[in-house]
């Protein structure tokens, strides 16, 4: 039934009750809660908001660098797909209706930036915008840089991370001196053209191996007059890397990053963390992503609105993006992040290396070893078969030891939504809110839970009683455009 959450999450309840009137076979429950709120307000209606003026898009599939930070699995394979290794004409015309409402369009990649061949041609599309592109810099031949010129490109940000063998070239001296020769090479371009653009910065990960070494990467940046930084906390996705993050000495290694910030700083540098920041914080409240910008990356009909993971529990159609940007779970997003406290955020959320980087990595070591998977999914299966045959006192109780084990995050949040769904059916609806919010906290992207949440809010909560707190400033690209 994707057409019934589709309708309901975009606010079109009576289309959807009149298809479910024609068919509610495994929704008979939304079915009646459908009727029960008739003619009361929509849910979190006034938190709307204007289309992000920042969009950011994946153009390419593909990398041969084979980082071992990389968590997007080129460390094991030089392209994420067999057959689409980086985003087609016709695909980026899809986009447009983002990109006519940006400011800023930054291209970055699931992989190498410049493996695209249709770099050139997008940028030339993009009159009267700023324009950004990332990349490592080894595909950048002098022919290509000419290209980027001529298209105005506004800002080129390299990645590199100096000297640590988790990051890009691991860190070797052949490699390091390399890059160099790429940013001398691009500066010698421009001038030879007489450009004062792309502007030049670095995007860095910052770890337990390169810390030492941050003052001469800075040095050589400042020789080069490669002004902007920004550090970016190594996150992790396999339990080797956590030694080779700042985990084990966080305290003495935040010290040691801000003191070298400031330092920098006071050169002229425009040092960030994560782009924001002139400091790294052990957590940073509301989120400065919410409402500032949209990204695309493989699925372009799933975007996100940040750099983690985080995706909306609704596909965009191409209907209309204020509409789309605006549906149930958008409204639902800034709630959590600008009406709530920050224990009711998304767990993703709750345990970002943007937002909560200490909290990221003092949960990092468990989320590496959860020995009790295997039997909280062999109960899952088990309670949800109970829960099919509607034995609910005994799945109720099932599910409830599964909490017990204390799941990793996606399959906590499916118990909550069964244990709310249970709770509907003895019609408990208040215990169904509770567990349904609980369900979206630790699996955001549950449709069908969102459509209970969207329901239940409308029939027992008062949606006058919310304070809001302000957004964000969004800092992207202040340093480079000055």
């Amino acid at each position: 039934m994707p057409k019934i959450i589709d309708l309901i999450l975009n606010d079109d309840l009576n289309k959807a009750e009149l298809l479910l009137k024609q068919n509610s076979a495994g929704f008979e429950f939304v079915l009646s809660l459908l009727k029960m709120v008739k003619d009361k307000p929509l849910p979190l209606e006034k938190l709307k908001a204007k289309v992000p003026t920042v969009i950011k898009i994946s153009i390419s599939y593909t990398c041969r660098l084979k980082c071992e930070m990389c968590g997007i699995g080129f460390p094991y394979q030089s392209s994420i797909f067999k057959d689409r290794k980086y985003l087609l004409p016709e695909e980026f015309n899809k986009l447009s209706p983002w990109i006519e409402r940006a400011s800023l369009v930054a291209f970055c990649g699931e992989g190498e930036t410049m493996d695209s061949p249709h770099v050139f041609e997008f940028l030339k599309t993009l009159k009267g915008k700023t324009t950004s592109l990332v990349t490592s810099g080894v595909s950048l031949t002098s022919d290509k840089t000419k290209l980027l010129v001529e298209a105005k490109l506004d800002v080129l940000h390299f990645s590199f991370d100096g000297r640590t063998s988790a990051g890009h070239g691991a860190g070797k001296e052949k490699y390091i001196r390399n890059f160099w020769e790429k940013v001398k090479n691009v500066k010698k371009i421009k001038k030879s053209l007489h450009s004062n653009i792309p502007a030049l910065g670095l995007q860095t990960v910052v770890n337990a191996e390169n810390i030492n070494t941050l003052d001469d990467l800075f040095e050589t940046a400042y020789k080069h007059d490669v002004m902007d930084i920004m550090l970016i906390p190594m996150f992790v996705h396999k339990e080797a890397l956590l030694k080779k993050t700042i985990f084990k000495n966080y305290e003495e290694s935040k010290i040691k990053i801000n003191t070298t910030i400031s330092r920098w700083t006071k050169r002229g540098m425009g040092i960030t963390v994560m782009n924001q920041h002139k400091r790294m914080r052990d957590s940073i409240y509301p989120c400065f992503y919410v409402d500032n910008l949209i990204e695309f990356r493989t699925q372009l009909d799933l975007p996100f609105i940040c750099c983690n993971t985080l995706t909306i529990p609704l596909e965009f159609n191409g209907n209309s993006i204020s509409k789309y940007f605006n549906s149930f779970p958008f409204r639902y997003l800034r709630y959590l992040h600008f009406c709530s406290e920050p224990g009711m955020l998304p767990e993703i959320c709750q345990t970002c290396w943007v937002i909560r980087i200490k909290k990221y990595y003092e949960t990092r070591p468990a989320a590496f070893k959860n020995g009790t998977a295997r039997k909280a999914s062999t109960l899952y299966s088990k309670a949800s078969s109970l829960k099919n045959n509607n034995c609910l006192e005994k799945s109720e109780k099932m599910f409830l030891r599964i909490l017990d084990l204390e799941p990793e995050s996606s399959l906590r949040g499916k118990t909550y939504f069964h244990l709310g769904e249970i709770n509907i059916m003895k019609k408990k609806y208040q215990e169904a809110l509770s567990l349904m919010k609980l369900a979206v906290q630790y699996c955001f992207n549950h449709k069908k839970a969102f459509v209970y949440l969207y329901l239940l809010l409308m029939l027992l909560e008062d949606q006058e009683i919310f304070k809001r707190k302000k957004k964000a400033y969004f800092n992207y690209l202040k340093h480079r455009l000055s």
